[in-house]
């Protein structure tokens, strides 16, 4: 059973390992030259105010690069693509709870990784003001992050509520999106998912300070996630998928 199961990881892996960091580099590449052609000349300018004008295209960049993402990983065991990794799934005989846990658990090391490359990006930025003239002294990232929305959500500092809401957010994407698998593989709607997408914008640039609203996030993410796994898990065992004719 281990056999099988570090196959379906290295299933989930080759189906979406590299193309996530392909996504990741060229959102990463993105961003960098937004900034550079329409930050304001640092030298004239705080690192605060340089970050205005980028803010709401960096926004718009970060949620298509994690929604592509998300459609990566709902990919990942629908049969689309090279190998029809739905067959496989068959073949392997793992119970679909088990096949959704296992992907549950790549998918939130995936959007961990999401979140670590978009808050290395935005230090990346940071960084990048001060290579242009820009002052940068010993506490000027961390008081830009309390003064920007985007920033301060991906790099929260000292706001534990802040850390947990994302942490909780990671794990509530990664099994909704497997849980969303499992649906589209029987032919459902897997409307959860969408949800936490369309959410995930309002995530991305949550004023700093708000921890009722932390809160409310945290427990509606858990809340769709609880759902959409209760769904899946009831919804009997996955029909054998019929092979197409060549």
């Amino acid at each position: 059973m281990m056999k099988q199961h570090k196959t379906l990881f290295l299933l989930f892996l080759r189906h979406t390992a590299w193309k996530v960091l392909l996504v990741l580099l060229a959102s990463a590449a993105l961003q960098f030259a937004l900034a550079w052609f329409r930050m304001p000349y640092p030298t004239e300018n705080s690192l605060e105010v340089a970050l205005v004008p980028i803010e709401s295209p960096l926004w718009w960049i970060t949620l298509l690069t994690f929604s592509v993402i998300v459609g990566l990983l709902l990919g990942a065991t629908t049969g689309r693509g090279k190998g029809r990794t739905d067959y496989l799934l068959d073949r392997l005989a793992i119970p679909p709870k088990e096949v959704i846990l296992c992907q549950g658990i790549s998918n939130f090391l995936t959007i961990l990784l999401f979140w670590a490359a978009e808050a290395l990006v935005l230090l990346g930025l940071c960084r990048m003001y001060g290579a242009m003239g820009g002052h940068l002294g010993p506490q000027t990232i961390f008081l830009a992050t309390w003064q920007n929305d985007l920033l301060h959500s991906f790099l929260p500092t000292e706001e534990v509520s802040r850390w947990v809401r994302n942490l909780i957010w990671c794990v509530a994407v990664g099994f909704t999106a497997a849980a969303g698998s499992a649906q589209l593989r029987q032919k459902e709607k897997a409307v959860g998912i969408f949800f936490l997408i369309g959410a995930s914008g309002a995530f991305f640039r949550c004023p700093m300070g708000n921890l009722g609203l932390d809160v409310v996030y945290s427990l509606l993410s858990l809340a769709v996630t609880a759902a959409v796994l209760f769904n899946a898990f009831t919804a009997g065992k996955e029909g054998d998928h019929e092979e197409e004719a060549s």
